[in-house]
C-alpha cells in the first residue's frame, strides 16, 4: 500500500471514529515517562494525532518537546506521523518549529522537536488586551512560517492560533503539520467524507459547541471532539465543499484568525459547526465591527477582505503576496509618515529613575514615563496661541468655523500620542531594566519622529501664522500628522545608529510642513538649499524623500520642467533601491505633471504604472479612488466621456463600499462628475454635483475654505448655461472668498485670479476679466521672484481676450512679453512659448505683416509638434495659418492647413465638435480659390449643417439664460451661410443650364438673407462688413439694385469702425468701392 493510500485509509478511519465518538488515544499502560533516551516529564498539549510531552534529552542536556502517536498499535498511523515529521524537517525557517528526531521504540512512534515554552498564539491573545499593531506584527511573523511551508510545496490545512507556538522571547513558530500534503489522498477523503458532512449540515439540527474569546471576544472553536479534518471555524469554502485545499485555503484560514484577533469577533456568523459552515459556504460575511475601544486602521480591511474571498482565485495569489500587502502598506504608510514627519536621529530617553526596591523603581518609572508622555502636551501648551492667531488672521468668520475643529483635532492627536508613548514606555520599563539604559527601538524612534513633526507644525505656524492664507491650511496640516498608533505596528528590535544627521531629519520635517501650510515659494527655496547639502547624498532614502517633496512644490508652483526632473530623479534612485512606496509617489507625480502639460495620453500611461505599484503594495481604497479620479480626468481631457464615466463609477463604488459619505475624496469625485455632466450638456446634474461638493466642503472644512472655492467655480460654470444672473452671483462670492483667504502674492490666490479672470471673460464679462488679469500681471511683475509659468499664462490669457475684443495692439504687446518670459532659460516651458507664438502670429497677420505672421505661426507649429503632434492647440493654429495663407494668395497651402486642423479636431473632439465648422468653412474657401467648386460647396454645406445644429442647442440654452441671441455659434453659422451663398453666386453654374443657375441664385439669396439677419452676432467689423457686402452682391444679382446699394452702404459704414491699421481693412474698402454698388455720393 502506498503512502497516499495509507493516509487516505487513516483519515477515513479517523473520520469514522469521530462519528462514532471513539477516543483517539488511550495512554500506554507501561512506563509512559521514558521513551528511549528521552525522559517525558509532563504532558503539555494535545495535537491532531498525538500527545505532546515536555521531555529531557540527557545526552545533549537540553529540554525538547516529544510528540507521541495517539494510536500506537495501528500500522498505518505511524506513516502519517512520519509524514508530519518529514514535512517539518523539509523546512528550516525561524517561524517553523524545528525537528530533531523521529523514530519508533517498541509500539511507540514519536517526533522530537524544538521546545518553545512560551505557550501558543491563542494563549498570548488571551493573556491581555493587545493593540492592533502588536497583533499584526505577531501574525505577520507567523505568516512567514506558513509562507515558507508553501514555498516547500506543503499545505498546512489546519492553521489557527492554537497551532502557533511561542518562544520565551515571544517568537511565533508554526507547528502541527498533521494534516499536511493535499494530494489525491485528500481528494479521495473529501469525496468520501466531506460531502457526507456537508449533507449532514444541510439536514441535521444545530450542534451547539462551546465558544471562548480572544482578549475580549475570541473566535469560536468548532472542531468536533476527536475530529481531525481541520478546524471548521477556520476552514475555507473549498474544504467544506470537498475540493482539494491549496495554499489559498491556508491563506483563508490565516485571514480568519487575524480577523478574529484584531476584531474580537468572527468574520462569519454561526454558533455551531452546521451554521458556521452554512455561513462560509453562502459567503455570508458579517460587517466589520466598529468598536471605538478596538480601533482598526481602514487600510487593513480591504487586504483581509481579499484574503477571505469566497472564490480562491479572487484571493491573494500567494501567502507571500498577502504578507507583502500588509507589510507594503505599513511600509507605505511609514513612508507617508516620513513625508509628513521624517524620522529623527537618536531617540531620547524614555524614562528615568532607579529605586532601592522593585516597587519604588516601578513607581519612579511610571512617573518618568508619564513625564515623557506629556512632552508633546508641553509643546502644545506653548504653541497653541500661535496656531489660534493663525486662525484669527483668516478673519472672524474663518476663525469661528475652524478654531474648534483645529483645536479639537490637535488636542486629540496630542492625547493619542501621549497614550501610545506612555504604554510603550511602561512596557519597556516592565523588563526590569532602567529604560534610559536601553537602546532605541523602532517604536521609540517612530514616536520621536511624530513629536518632531508636531514641533515642526507649531514652528511653521508660529513663524508664518499671521500671514494671510496660512490659516486655510491649518486643518489640513493637523490631519496630516502621522497617527501615533502606527508606531505600535513596528517591531521592537534594537536599531543601529542612524546614518543621517539628526539635523537633516528636522529639516525634512520643516520642508513638509512648509508645503502643508501652503508656503510653496518659501518651501521651494528651503528644499533647494536642502538638496544642495552634501550630507544629504549620504542618505539615499532621505534624499529621495526631499526630491519628491521638492518636486511636489515645483508642481504646485507650475514649474513643470523642474517638477518633472525631480520626480524622474527620485524614480530612478528609488527604483534602484527597490523602494516601492517612493517609486509610487514619483510615478504619480510624473502623471500629474503630464496632466498639467495637457498630455493626457502620457498621464494615463504613468497612471497605469502607478496602478501596478498600488496593486503590489496592497494600497488602501483611498489611493485606488485617487487613481480612478486621475484616470477619469485624463479621459475627460481626451474628450472620451464614456471612459471617464467608467472610471468615475469605479471610484464611486469604492467610496460607497469603503470610505463613506463624508470622505474628502467624495468632493473630488463630485467636482469631476460635475465637469463631465457639463460636457454632456446635462447642466442640472452638473449643478447638483457641484452643490454636493460645496455642501461636503462646508461640512468638513467650514465656510470660506479653498475647497469650497473650487466647488463654487464648478457651480458657476454650470449655471452659466442655465441662469446667467445666478452664475454671476456665485462667481462674485468666489471672488470675495479668494480675496478673504489669501494675500495678494500667495500662489493659490494668484492661480484663482487667473481662473477668475478667464472665467469672467468666457462668461461674457470680458472687460471685468481683462481688469482682473491686468491686476494679476501687475502683481506678478512687481514680485522679486514671480512664477514665470503663471506670468506667461496670465499674459497669454489676457492677450487672447484682447484679441477677441479686437484690441490687437495691446494683445501684441502682451504676447511679446509672454514670448520673452517663455524664452528665458529659467522660464516655464516650451508649451507656453508655443502658445504665445501661435497667438502672436495671428495678431501679426492682422496688424503688421502677413509674412511676419506666417513665419511666427510656422515657428509655433514646429515647437508644438515636437511636444505632441496631435495636440489640440495645433488645430486652432492650423486654422489661423490657413486663413493667413488665403489672404497671402496661397490657397493650396491653406487647404493643407485646414485639412490638418480637421484631422486633429476630429481625433481629439469627435465628429460633432463645433470647431469643425470653422475649419470646414476655411477649407471650402480654399477649394473655391482653387476653382474646385463642387468640393467647396460640399465642405460649406457640411459646415452649415454642423453650425446650425450647434446653434439650435446653444440658442435654446441662451434663451433660458438671458434671451440673448448673440453667440460664437451664431456668428459661425452666419459665416457658413454667407460663404455658401458666395460660392453659389460665383461662376460655373452656366454648365448646369439656366434652370440650375436660377435655383442656385435663389438658394444664395435665401442663405444670404438668413446670414444678414444674424449679422449682429459677428462682432469683428471686418468680418461683418464682408458678410453684409456679400448679401449686397446677391441682391444685385437678383436685380434688387436699390436694396443692394443700401446694404453695400451699410457694409462701408461698418468697415469705418475698424482701425485703418488692420491689414484687411484697405483691401475690403477697395473691393466695396470698386463694386459700383455704392450710391454715387458714397464713393
Amino acid at each position: 500500500m502506498s503512502g497516499e493510500d495509507l493516509e487516505r485509509t487513516l483519515l477515513l478511519e479517523e473520520h469514522e471514529r469521530a462519528q462514532r465518538g471513539i477516543p483517539d488515544y488511550v495512554p500506554p499502560s507501561h512506563d509512559a515517562f521514558q521513551l528511549g533516551r528521552y525522559r517525558l516529564l509532563e504532558c503539555i498539549g494535545e495535537g491532531g494525532m498525538g500527545s505532546i510531552f515536555l521531555a529531557e534529552d540527557p545526552e545533549l542536556d537540553r529540554h525538547l518537546a516529544v510528540k507521541v502517536l495517539h494510536t500506537p498499535g495501528r500500522g498505518n498511523a505511524p506513516t502519517r506521523l512520519l509524514r508530519e515529521a518529514q514535512a517539518m524537517a523539509r523546512l528550516s525557517h525561524p517561524n517553523v518549529v524545528a525537528i530533531y528526531d523521529v523514530g519508533r521504540i517498541g509500539s511507540e512512534t514519536f517526533i522530537a522537536m524544538e521546545y518553545l515554552g512560551g505557550g501558543t498564539l491563542q494563549t498570548w491573545l488571551e493573556a491581555r488586551d493587545r493593540s492592533w499593531g502588536e497583533v499584526l506584527a505577531m501574525y505577520m511573523r507567523a505568516g512567514q512560517g506558513l509562507a515558507a511551508a508553501h514555498a516547500a510545496g506543503l499545505i498546512h490545512r489546519d492553521f489557527k492560533p492554537a497551532n502557533v507556538l511561542l518562544t520565551l522571547e515571544g517568537v511565533p513558530k508554526v507547528t502541527d503539520f498533521g494534516l499536511v500534503r493535499v494530494t489525491e489522498a485528500a481528494r479521495e477523503l473529501h469525496d468520501a467524507a466531506a460531502p457526507e458532512l456537508y449533507r449532514e449540515l444541510e439536514r441535521s439540527p444545530s450542534e451547539k459547541v462551546s465558544s471562548s474569546r480572544i482578549g475580549k471576544a475570541l473566535a469560536l472553536r468548532l472542531t468536533r471532539d476527536g475530529a481531525t479534518l481541520g478546524t471548521p471555524g477556520y476552514m475555507a469554502p473549498e474544504q467544506f465543499r470537498g475540493q482539494v485545499a491549496d495554499a489559498r485555503s491556508d491563506q483563508f484560514s490565516f485571514c480568519v484568525a487575524l480577523y478574529e484577533a484584531l476584531c474580537g469577533a468572527t468574520p462569519f456568523g454561526g454558533d455551531s459547526t452546521r451554521s458556521r459552515a452554512k455561513a462560509v459556504l453562502s459567503n455570508d460575511r458579517l460587517p466589520w465591527p466598529r468598536d471605538p475601544a478596538r480601533p482598526i486602521p481602514d487600510w487593513i480591511e480591504p487586504i483581509l477582505d481579499r484574503g477571505l474571498a469566497f472564490e480562491p482565485e479572487r484571493r491573494w495569489p500567494s501567502m507571500t503576496a498577502l504578507l507583502d500587502a500588509l507589510t507594503g502598506d505599513r511600509s507605505r504608510r511609514r513612508k507617508q509618515r516620513r513625508r509628513r514627519a521624517i524620522g529623527v536621529g537618536a531617540s531620547v530617553a524614555l524614562c528615568v529613575g532607579i529605586g532601592l526596591g522593585l516597587g519604588v523603581q516601578r513607581r519612579a518609572q511610571r512617573r518618568a514615563c508619564s513625564r515623557d508622555a506629556h512632552t508633546v502636551a508641553g509643546l502644545w501648551r506653548d504653541g497653541q496661541a500661535d496656531l489660534f492667531a493663525a486662525l484669527e488672521a483668516g478673519g472672524p468668520r474663518y476663525a469661528e468655523a475652524h478654531s474648534a475643529r483645529v483645536m479639537a483635532a490637535t488636542a486629540n492627536w496630542v492625547e493619542r500620542w501621549a497614550r501610545v508613548r506612555e504604554q510603550h514606555c511602561l512596557e519597556r520599563a516592565g523588563l526590569g531594566v532602567s529604560v534610559e539604559a536601553l537602546p532605541a527601538t523602532a517604536q521609540s524612534r517612530c514616536l520621536d519622529s511624530d513629536r518632531e513633526a508636531f514641533a515642526a507644525l507649531l514652528e511653521v505656524f508660529g513663524e508664518a501664522g499671521q500671514r494671510e492664507g496660512v490659516a486655510a491650511h491649518a486643518l489640513e496640516a493637523v490631519e496630516a500628522l502621522p497617527p501615533p498608533e502606527d508606531c505600535a505596528a513596528l517591531d521592537g528590535e534594537v536599531l543601529v545608529e542612524e546614518a543621517c544627521a539628526p539635523g537633516l531629519y528636522r529639516s525634512l520635517h520643516r520642508l513638509r510642513m512648509l508645503q502643508l501650510a501652503g508656503l510653496f515659494h518659501q518651501g521651494a527655496r528651503f528644499g533647494a538649499n536642502l538638496l544642495a547639502d552634501p550630507e544629504l547624498r549620504a542618505c539615499p532614502e532621505l534624499h529621495d524623500d526631499v526630491r519628491v517633496i521638492a518636486a511636489q512644490l515645483d508642481h504646485a508652483l507650475d514649474r513643470l520642467d523642474e517638477a518633472d526632473a525631480g520626480f524622474r530623479a527620485a524614480l530612478h534612485s528609488a527604483g534602484v533601491r527597490d523602494d516601492l512606496p517612493t517609486t509610487l509617489d514619483a510615478t504619480l507625480g510624473l502623471a500629474r505633471v503630464a496632466e498639467a502639460r495637457e498630455q493626457p495620453e502620457l498621464a494615463l500611461f504613468m497612471l497605469e504604472l502607478t496602478a501596478v505599484l498600488v496593486e503590489r503594495l496592497g494600497s488602501p481604497p483611498e489611493r485606488q479612488v485617487e487613481l480612478h479620479i486621475h484616470r477619469a480626468r485624463c479621459q475627460f481631457r481626451l474628450a472620451d466621456p464614456q471612459a471617464a464615466d467608467e472610471e468615475l463609477r469605479a471610484a464611486r463604488a469604492l467610496l460607497d463600499e469603503f470610505l463613506g459619505e463624508q470622505h474628502p475624496l467624495r468632493i473630488e469625485w463630485s467636482l469631476l462628475s460635475s465637469d463631465l455632466h457639463h460636457l454632456r450638456g446635462d447642466f442640472d446634474a452638473a449643478i447638483a454635483d457641484s452643490k454636493s461638493a460645496l455642501s461636503l466642503a462646508n461640512a468638513l472644512y467650514g465656510p470660506d475654505h479653498p475647497t469650497a472655492l473650487r466647488a463654487l467655480n464648478a457651480m458657476s460654470s454650470a449655471l452659466d448655461d442655465i441662469d446667467g444672473e445666478a452664475a454671476l452671483a456665485v462667481q462674485r462670492r468666489a471672488v470675495t472668498m479668494v480675496e478673504h483667504l489669501y494675500p495678494l502674492e500667495h500662489p493659490r490666490n494668484l492661480e484663482s485670479k487667473l481662473a477668475l479672470g478667464t472665467a469672467l471673460a468666457t462668461s461674457g464679462r470680458a472687460r471685468e476679466g481683462l481688469e482682473v488679469l491686468a491686476q494679476l500681471i501687475a502683481t506678478l511683475e512687481a514680485m522679486d521672484d514671480p512664477d514665470s509659468l503663471l506670468l506667461s499664462r496670465a499674459l497669454i490669457n489676457r492677450a487672447y481676450l484682447l484679441r477677441s475684443e479686437f484690441r490687437y495692439a495691446e494683445a501684441r504687446r502682451a504676447l511679446l512679453r509672454a514670448v520673452e518670459v517663455s524664452e528665458d532659460p529659467a522660464g516655464p516651458s516650451r508649451f507656453s512659448l508655443g502658445y504665445s507664438l501661435a497667438l502672436l502670429g495671428d495678431v501679426q497677420g492682422r496688424t503688421t505683416s502677413l509674412d511676419e505672421g506666417a513665419a511666427t505661426l510656422a515657428r509655433a507649429a514646429v515647437l508644438l509638434r515636437a511636444l505632441d503632434p496631435q495636440h489640440p492647440t495645433l488645430a486652432s493654429l492650423g486654422g489661423d495659418a490657413g486663413a493667413l495663407e488665403l489672404r497671402r494668395g496661397h490657397p493650396r497651402a491653406a487647404a493643407d492647413h485646414y485639412r490638418e486642423s480637421l484631422a486633429i479636431e476630429r481625433a481629439s473632439k469627435g465628429e460633432h465638435s463645433p470647431r469643425l465648422a470653422h475649419y470646414l468653412i476655411g477649407l471650402g474657401r480654399a477649394y473655391a480659390a482653387l476653382g474646385q467648386r463642387d468640393e467647396a460647396l460640399a465642405q460649406l454645406e457640411r459646415a452649415r449643417e454642423l453650425s446650425g445644429r450647434e446653434l439650435d442647442e446653444r440658442t435654446a440654452r441662451l434663451a433660458r439664460t438671458n434671451g440673448l441671441g448673440r453667440s460664437i455659434e451664431a456668428a459661425l453659422h452666419a459665416r457658413a451661410l454667407i460663404e455658401l451663398a458666395a460660392s453659389l453666386l460665383e461662376g460655373g453654374a452656366g454648365e448646369r443650364g439656366d434652370a440650375a443657375r436660377a435655383a442656385e441664385r435663389g438658394r444664395a439669396l435665401e442663405l444670404s438673407t438668413e446670414a444678414y439677419a444674424m449679422r449682429e452676432s459677428v462682432r469683428d467689423p471686418v468680418r461683418r462688413a464682408e458678410l453684409v457686402f456679400v448679401h449686397a452682391r446677391v441682391l444685385a444679382a437678383h436685380g434688387q439694385r436699390e436694396s443692394a446699394q443700401r446694404v453695400a452702404g451699410e457694409a462701408a459704414q461698418t468697415l469705418e469702425h475698424a482701425p485703418s491699421s488692420w491689414i484687411d481693412v484697405e483691401p475690403l474698402q477697395t473691393l466695396i468701392r470698386d463694386s459700383q454698388l455704392l450710391p454715387s455720393r458714397s464713393r
